[in-house]
């Protein structure tokens, strides 16, 4: 039996749109968002030294956990190391 070419047996039609969807899109204002639109919150204004003492409270907030991380990874490296030896 003879296989026939799967490229010469299609034939080739030119695609008109007939204006069906397989989705109505007709609610959606910004196409790259999915979820509803937030209102604008206001902006607070906070002095330089102000910023500074908030940037160095989140600084001590999160330091431990970043070293405690950091110890992780690195005990687990010396770990494999001294395995694989």
């Amino acid at each position: 039996m003879k296989k026939e070419n799967s490229r010469s047996s299609k034939r080739k039609t030119e695609f008109t749109d007939d204006g069906r969807t397989v989705y109505d899109m007709s609610g959606l204002e910004d196409m790259h968002r999915t979820g509803p639109r937030s209102e604008k919150k206001e902006k607070i204004s906070v002095t330089r030294s102000e910023r500074r003492a908030l940037i160095r409270a989140a600084f001590a907030r999160y330091a431990p956990i970043f070293f405690g991380v950091l110890a992780c990874f690195t005990l687990a490296a010396l770990l494999i190391y001294f395995w694989l030896r």
